[in-house]
């Protein structure tokens, strides 16, 4: 059982209002309005085509996924965090090595601003974390997760912050970027979307750098919808890298990120 995923999705079916509808294949359905809340057994991250095991049991094609999810990290820093879905490499962790999830990128983006600002002061680390894990899906998909031990697994008030940014994220405006560079976490891309109010798609990190070639720079873009922007964080020793990834974007018409553009005017 992931805890997080319980206790988050606790606090979305109180707050949201979601009822009882049924249960088939193993899986629960709670409904609220257009909105469904479906509980599913087994690890969420390999549970590849999960969209069309749901359309199966209740005959609900899902236009987006959100997972509620446990976070773990190595430093078991208090986190909330926010990210697509996909593997620039090999699919340790579930999804299809060198594939991505189509990402909601206004949705994704505007339930991280919720949660940030919403959550100031509150002990935990509210951010990005770059693209990663399954499973693969033909729809829409995002993870919000709490970590990184039981006592944030199990913590209500978190849980129910994240409920209310998602059932309170807005339509931003139709401005999107892809970003290149920096660590796992993606706290500089997660400044620049609160304050420029632009939707970030899919993030690729340093280590994830090496692996980009042109193809996996069309399945980027064919997964973030239409990015316009490109955003980077060069990271010392990973310049030769960062460069050479931009170029493959920049040549597929992307724009670099301006810092002194008003881009939600």
């Amino acid at each position: 059982m992931d805890p997080a995923s319980v206790t988050i999705g606790k606090a979305v079916a109180d707050l949201g209002g979601f009822r009882p509808e049924g249960n088939a294949c193993g899986f629960s359905l709670y409904r609220s309005g257009d909105a469904e809340l479906v509980r599913v057994p087994g690890l969420h991250i390999f549970q590849n085509n999960l969209d069309s095991e749901i359309e199966e049991a209740f005959g609900i094609r899902p236009e987006t996924l959100i997972f509620l999810s446990t976070h773990r990290s190595e430093r078991n820093i208090p986190a909330i965090t926010f990210h697509p879905l996909g593997n620039y490499g090999t699919a340790d962790l579930g999804g299809i090595s060198r594939r991505l999830v189509h990402s909601p990128s206004s949705l994704l983006t505007s339930s991280m601003i919720q949660a940030a600002e919403r959550g100031r002061g509150n002990g935990y680390e509210i951010t990005f974390e770059a693209t990663h894990h399954g499973p693969y899906l033909e729809c829409q998909a995002f993870f919000a997760e709490i970590g990184s031990n039981m006592r944030a697994w199990t913590d209500g008030k978190a849980a129910a912050l994240i409920a209310e940014s998602l059932l309170n994220a807005t339509q931003l405006n139709p401005v999107t970027a892809v970003g290149i560079g920096g660590g796992h976490y993606c706290p500089r891309f997660r400044d620049i979307a609160i304050r420029h109010r632009i939707s970030f798609a899919h993030f690729i990190p340093n280590y994830a750098l090496r692996n980009i070639d042109g193809r996996l720079a069309d399945e980027v873009l064919e997964k973030s919808g239409k990015p316009t922007i490109l955003a980077m964080h060069i990271s010392r020793g990973f310049e030769e890298e960062a460069e050479r990834v931009a170029t493959l974007f920049l040549d597929r018409g992307l724009d670099i990120f301006d810092p002194s553009r008003e881009y939600s005017k």
